[in-house]
């Protein structure tokens, strides 16, 4: 699956695998959730700064109160591309009708550090979503879309590619046979 990820740079790009459900190679806990509250998941337009009304910086209540409960949650280590003091990292996910949408946040804050989806329901602030061509991308983002090198050069057919920054807030995203 095609993953749109924004994130702090203290995440870092690359971090996390591309199962269905967005897991991670590394070992944690994972505790399926039992209740539901206000809301059917993440929803409204993705942007460096968030999902919808919930911004980077959120707490694990707002994005609850917002979206409702998670389906599935579990605490991981941080991303090894952020240094070895990285923070362990609490993962949210929902299953939603297209795919899924999950938001990391600090363990220890419990503050939302970034999130990734695979849902074509989610779009971005430009009108991007999962399953757009690589052109419809560059049209909507222009000069301000950058490649992100991780080993391999970045091409239309596939790598990632950023805007905003990398040291600050940017969404990521994961072109693959010429697709987001």
């Amino acid at each position: 699956l095609l993953i749109l990820v924004a994130a702090l740079a203290l995440v870092g790009a690359g971090c996390g695998d591309d199962d269905d459900d967005n897991g991670t190679t590394a070992t944690g806990t994972e505790t399926e959730a039992t209740t539901a509250a206000a809301g059917d998941g993440p929803q409204g337009e993705l942007s460096d700064a968030g999902i919808g009304a919930v911004e980077i910086g959120a707490s694990t209540d707002d994005v609850e109160q917002a979206f409702g409960a998670p389906n599935s949650e579990r605490q991981v280590p941080g991303c090894e591309l952020a240094g070895p003091n990285a923070p362990e990292v609490l993962q949210w996910t929902w299953n939603l009708d297209d795919g899924s949408a999950t938001i990391e946040f600090d363990a220890k804050t419990e503050e939302l550090i970034s999130y990734r989806t695979t849902s074509v329901s989610l779009p971005t602030a430009a009108g991007v979503r999962i399953g757009d061509s690589f052109e419809t991308l560059r049209d909507s983002y222009g000069a301000a879309l950058k490649r992100l090198d991780l080993g391999a050069a970045s091409t239309e057919q596939a790598g990632f590619w950023y805007v905003g920054e990398p040291t600050k807030l940017w969404q990521l995203f994961d072109v693959r046979g010429g697709e987001v």
